[in-house]
């Protein structure tokens, strides 16, 4: 529909179940640009007829349309069985179970269309699927992979290559005018759903999206577990799985074949199936030899039909570390030298790469793109270093000096790094260490400053038409070097900003007048910076004096080693020295130097892009050279080959191993004959079985260990497992735990800003993505090899490593390394192992619970009421270790406390800990009771009196401030009424006898305030202070009674003769007097006594 356009389309297959796990965050290509935009659309229309008349319609289940698709295709695969097979020969094997025929699904094959309707609008369409089998093909929509002709159903699948990949893009698809274009992708041959998805775009700036979902089935296809990597001396147990999809019942014989290196062995099984489903199956070990790849072959066969085949291939590496030993140069006459690595290295892993250019342009450039040679870029400064280097490159080498060919690929690969840089700016201009995005990340000025210079080549290079990212760069350094500052940093800063133009003469001098006292990468960015300025004078001083330091022999690093990389500042040296001028000789040889620690690959990053550009401006305008010669090679005194230059040849490559070499050493002679300059490059590699350890930093990693996954409590982790395995079951998981220190016995030595952390995985596991450290700013995993880079000194993490394929892996230790100078790293020793367990095998090895996983256990059931449970962590715990806290004793006294688990010698032992570590702990009234019991139960009774005392006598003390609550509300007498009630609840304890006797003299000395009491019935001025001594007298009366043989009954006594006296009493008066005169006869109230008696008797008128 519409009218055709041409137009650019992006094609994407999605496995659904990759889609599951990862959600597409992209959004509608037409949304997105879209969105919003209004366009104003009318039209009148007329119709004749007059009535209107709307259908009734009924919601159908969409489970009652599935079911009908199902009764539908199980038709279509029923039909289409009996097809292949013939009636007779079903008939005649009705009795044995069907096996399932070969499938013939191979790839897809769709059409698409891209047209624009009447209004301008894009349509996109795909034609139905087809599908091209080995067996032919037919027409199906919307399911991939049912077509099987029975004239060709007796051809046998060849063995299938697994696709690893749950994805497939094709980032431009240009259409035709008639606006179509096809497309063919290949799938893997298995059982899966994918999302088919479409965006185009027409020049006139139409859009469109498409998606729809492409079906791949099978009836029986088998899959083959098996790592991707291994190491050798591994022992893999691969995994196989019989996936049915039809109702096929019965036996399915397997084979499957391994081979490495010559080392052959098979293996056979049989399993039943019972419909359909999926049976698995786990292999005998393989030890994996020294190789470079392991073929896993894979066949399924029923009833002597061969059903399915699969191939794998899995890449060797030799266990050790790698050794390198490397040589570069040029030459117009034979050349000769020899390569040797270390003793420990094995021949058999022993690799020879020599390169053969016809000059050096061409050695250089192919550096620079080569990918074989070319290593991982994972800042931004590399980025904007590379972006120097091909800048350079083009400069130095695009005007016919190069083929047309190689001057297009360095513009795009410039391009490309120009990009890269744009991309990741930040809002103020700035880079971070490592790419962005947009997104807020620590700034770097060091980076800042080379995308700055990087960026500034390029646009006068014309690669890029908009200088405005350099510009907001410029403006971000030029606030940098405001603020000043002595660093190497703000040197590159300032030399970022002479090159753009924006330099400062002022801020460059201040530096100069102290050049003596710089370090030697300081000086040279000086010098670099007067050079752009075009402030000769100065640079060539500079240059002078950096030429007489730095040691321009092919030395690996410079004079003074301690204050920079040999690489970067050789390379800055360089790039100083050609700017200068009149240094032609020393640059020449410092180049040499150059190229020979880039044939070593000892630098990567930002270095070796560096080296680059510094080795393209070096080679500088000369004249064009047409080298014509003939070079014969020998290694160790054996012919290897021979190079013959010829217009346009390539450069040469030859490569030797293992028993070629037959020695960890490589003895090379190159004879050269006729005109021209020969570079060559040679590299021999080898691994060292032998792993030592090297230490550098003051602060690094100390050990690498396997641990046990955690301990889950009701799903979620409390605590990180302290128990160290070496085996994982296959449903379970390990955690890879990389601990840090420092180390005050290393010299005061530094990575720098950021570091590298390579650590090498077990093959048979695969790394759980969100396991990684959130604050690594780059992480990278690639067949075993997990890089991490962090910014300052990482500190202790852990991975999670899932099993992936049964057997017994090793591991290399871990490295950490410079960022910017990996020539400074660490290394661990030894090795590492871990056995993982095939499906339904146990590790019998008991769970080690560590004291802090108890401790959390025993808090999180206590919290939660499960006390049974937290008693059988907590009463692990030995209860007299000091890191326990309070909590801790706490609980377990608490659990002890209980009835059904109460035991009297740990309730004693704990509480007296407790006591004695935190004495302000309050313990609740009954787990006192439980306390005093416990001491009774052992035999202690005065303890458990004593305690059961004072807990008495504190719960009293609680109780007691009640009162004063209802006296402050003016309840005084319902206050009094409470405590009398209070005493008689407790024993006689001394602290209710004082308070007894406090309460009669709080009684009497409130009869003067009687009226403004309130009365039992609520209403205040009914009271006289007869009553309230009244209530005094009988409290006292009540004390005596209680407590009248205490030391301070006599005071009580006359404090009740006393309210005796003002009530008129004087019978009882006189009687209690003359009483408290015999009971108390050494009391100093004695003559007191005497005088009330006879002051009572003289108001009952008894004056004898």
């Amino acid at each position: 529909a519409g009218r055709p356009v041409e137009a650019e389309l992006s094609l994407s297959l999605v496995d659904k179940a990759l889609l599951d796990k990862y959600p597409d965050p992209v959004v509608n290509i037409v949304k997105f640009f879209e969105d919003g935009l209004k366009r104003r659309a009318e039209f009148l229309a007329y119709s004749s007829i007059t009535f209107e008349r709307r259908g009734e319609k009924q919601r159908i289940a969409a489970e009652v349309l599935e079911e009908q698709r199902r009764v539908h295709d199980a038709a279509a695969r029923s039909e289409l069985r009996d097809k292949l097979a013939g009636r007779e020969a079903a008939a005649a094997k009705a009795a044995a179970p069907p096996a399932p025929s070969a499938p013939a699904m191979a790839a897809l094959d769709r059409g698409v269309a891209f047209a624009a309707d009447a209004d301008g609008m894009a349509l996109m369409e795909m034609e139905d699927a087809k599908m091209e089998g080995r067996a032919g093909g037919a027409a199906r929509k919307r399911q991939l992979g049912y077509a099987r002709p029975a004239e060709k159903a007796a051809v046998p699948p060849t063995a299938r290559r697994e696709m690893p990949i749950g994805a497939f893009w094709i980032g431009s698809a240009v259409t035709g005018r008639d606006g179509r274009a096809e497309v063919k992708i290949s799938v893997p041959e298995r059982t899966s759903r994918y999302r088919v998805q479409l965006r185009g775009v027409s020049p006139d700036t139409l859009l469109a999206e498409l998606e729809t979902e492409a079906v791949v089935k099978r009836d029986l296809f088998v899959d083959l577990k098996i790592p991707g990597f291994l190491l050798e001396g591994d022992k893999v147990r691969p995994v196989i799985t019989v996936h049915n999809t039809s109702d096929f019942k019965g036996a399915v014989g397997l084979k499957l074949e391994l081979d490495a290196a010559g080392r052959k062995r098979s293996f056979s099984f049989s399993v039943n199936l019972d419909g359909a489903g999926v049976a698995e199956q786990v292999s005998d070990a393989y030890e994996v030899p020294l190789g470079e790849t392991l073929r896993a072959v894979l066949t399924a066969e029923a009833g002597g039909t061969l059903l399915d085949k699969i191939e794998k291939t899995s890449a060797i590496r030799p266990w050790g570390v790698e050794e390198r030993a490397a040589r570069s140069g040029s030459s117009t006459q034979d050349v000769s030298f020899t390569l040797a690595l270390p003793p420990a290295v094995r021949h058999e892993t022993a690799s020879l790469e020599l390169a053969l250019f016809p000059g050096v342009e061409a050695a250089i450039v192919d550096l620079a793109l080569n990918p074989s040679v070319q290593t991982d870029d994972i800042s931004v400064k590399a980025s904007a270093a590379r972006l120097l280097a091909l800048v350079s490159l083009a400069e130095t080498f695009g005007a016919g000096r190069l083929p047309q060919e190689q001057v297009e690929r360095i513009n795009n690969a410039a391009r490309a790094a120009a990009s890269a840089l744009l991309s990741s700016q930040m809002a103020d201009g700035s880079w971070a260490w490592t790419p962005s995005f947009g997104r807020s990340a620590p700034v770097d000025h060091s980076t800042t400053a080379w995308a700055v210079l990087g960026l500034h080549r390029a646009v006068k290079a014309g690669l890029i038409s908009d200088g405005s990212a350099r510009d907001r760069g410029v403006n971000f350094l030029q606030r940098t070097v405001s603020r000043g500052g002595e660093t190497t940093v703000h040197l590159e800063c300032l030399y970022a900003l002479a090159a753009s133009g924006s330099g400062d003469f002022s801020a460059l001098n201040r530096f100069y007048r102290t050049m003596a006292s710089l370090p030697a990468e300081r000086r040279i960015l000086l010098g670099l910076a007067f050079a752009a300025m075009d402030k000769q004078e100065y640079a060539r001083g500079i240059a002078e004096t950096v030429a007489r330091e730095i040691n321009v022999l092919g030395a690996r690093r410079s004079v003074r080693a301690e204050d920079v990389d040999g690489m970067y500042v050789k390379s800055l040296a360089l790039l100083l020295l050609g700017r200068s001028g009149g240094f032609e000789k020393d640059a020449a040889r410092l180049a040499e130097a150059i190229r020979s620690d880039l044939a070593a690959s000892g630098a990567s990053g930002a270095p070796r892009w560096l080296a680059l550009a510094a080795l393209a401006e070096a080679s500088g305008p000369a004249a064009l050279e047409r080298p014509a010669f003939v070079v014969d090679v020998s290694v160790n005194d054996k012919p290897a080959g021979r190079y013959r230059t010829a217009p346009g040849a390539a450069p040469s490559v030859i490569t030797l191993k293992g028993d070629e070499l037959a020695s960890s050493s490589a003895k090379i002679q190159l004879r050269y004959q006729g005109r021209g300059t020969l570079a060559y490059r040679a590299l021999l590699k080898g691994f060292s079985p032998v792993v030592q350890e090297r230490r550098l930093f003051h602060y690094g990693p100390t050990r690498e260990t396997f641990f046990h996954s955690p301990a889950l409590y009701q799903g979620r982790r409390l605590l990180d497992s302290s128990m160290d395995v070496s085996v994982c079951a296959y449903d379970d998981h390990v955690e890879d735990e990389l601990a840090f220190a420092y180390f005050n016995n290393r010299r005061d030595s530094s990575p720098g800003d950021y570091v590298v952390i390579t650590r090498w995985l077990p093959a048979g596991a695969v790394l759980d993505k969100t396991s990684l450290p959130s604050n690594a700013v780059f992480t990278r995993e690639a067949a075993g090899r997990l890089t991490m880079v962090f910014r300052g000194n990482p500190s202790s993490f852990r991975i999670r490593l899932l099993p992936y394929c049964p057997g017994e892996y090793r591991a290399l230790p871990v490295e950490y390394a410079s960022a910017e100078r990996p020539g400074d790293y660490e290394r661990l020793s030894g090795e590492r192992r871990l056995s993982v367990l095939a499906p339904g095998e146990k590790d019998r090895t008991p769970y080690r619970w560590s004291d802090g996983e108890r401790l959390a256990f025993g808090k999180a059931h206590f919290n939660d009421g499960e006390y049974s449970a937290a008693l059988e962590h907590l009463s692990k715990l030995s209860v007299k270790e000091r890191q326990y806290d309070r909590e801790f004793l706490r609980n377990l006294l608490w659990i002890y406390c209980m009835p059904e688990h109460y035991k009297p010698a740990q309730v004693i032992d704990i509480f007296e800990i407790l006591a004695q570590r935190h004495p302000s702990q309050n313990i609740p009234y009954e787990k006192l009771l439980v306390i005093g019991k416990a001491y009774h139960d052992s035999g202690e009774n005065e303890a458990a009196c004593y305690l059961w005392r004072a807990t008495l006598e504190s719960s009293f003390r609680d109780d007691i401030p009640v009162a004063a609550e209802l006296e402050t509300a003016g309840e005084y007498l319902r206050a009094v009424e409470y405590l009398q009630a209070l005493f008689w609840d407790y024993p006689d304890l001394p602290a209710v006898s004082q308070a007894l006797y406090g309460l009669s003299q709080d009684l009497y000395a409130h009869k003067d305030r009687a009226r403004e009491l309130a009365a039992p019935d609520g209403k205040k001025g009914s009271l006289l202070p007869e009553h309230v001594i009244g209530r005094a007298l009988a409290v006292l009366n009540e004390f005596l009674a209680l407590f009248g043989d205490l030391p301070y009954a006599d005071e009580a006594v006359f404090s009740l003769l006393n309210a005796c006296l003002e009530l008129r009493a004087h019978d009882a008066c006189l009687s209690r007097a003359l009483a408290a005169v015999d009971l108390y006869p050494e009391s100093k109230y004695r003559d007191r006594f005497r005088y009330i008696a006879a002051l009572a008797a003289f108001h009952l008128g008894r004056y004898e």
